[in-house]
């Protein structure tokens, strides 16, 4: 099965490498995966890490960044809350309360040309995507 994420890099590059392009988990069969237009707003309230993050996550990155294959793609996994805050060989790529301080916005943020854009294809996680999850991270990352 071919993979839509990059091959394992070297040096710098490798180390901030971490989210690709991926289909659903197939542990989970959601009715919005891979619908770039899910979700249509940003929760109100608290961002919930079950609820609002770990879906786009299955969604767009656990494909590559699991607990199987983290270290072919920089050693994340995305798995759950705790790998999310702790895994990387950049680790901590969150960080709790500073969503410009967090290398996994900052690499979301990357135009998709540049070469340690994520995900590794056209599909960015962007618009309300990117906007809960730079929120999730801003509250703190609960």
């Amino acid at each position: 099965r071919e993979r839509s994420c990059w091959k394992r890099r070297s040096g710098w590059i490798a180390s901030i490498l971490f989210l690709c392009q991926c289909q659903s988990s197939p542990n989970r069969d959601h009715l919005y995966a891979s619908d770039q237009l899910w979700p249509e707003h940003v929760p109100l309230g608290r961002i919930d890490f079950i609820r609002d993050v770990q879906p786009l996550q299955e969604d767009q990155c656990l494909e590559c960044h699991n607990n199987v294959n983290a270290s072919e793609f920089a050693g994340l996994n995305l798995e759950t809350r705790e790998t999310t805050l702790t895994t990387g060989r950049s680790a901590p790529v969150i960080v709790p309360g500073d969503a410009t301080q967090s290398l996994l916005i900052r690499v979301l943020k990357l135009p998709s040309k540049h070469p340690v854009s994520m995900p590794a294809a056209p599909e960015k996680v962007a618009s309300v995507r990117l906007a809960i999850l730079e929120k999730w991270v801003a509250e703190g990352a609960e």
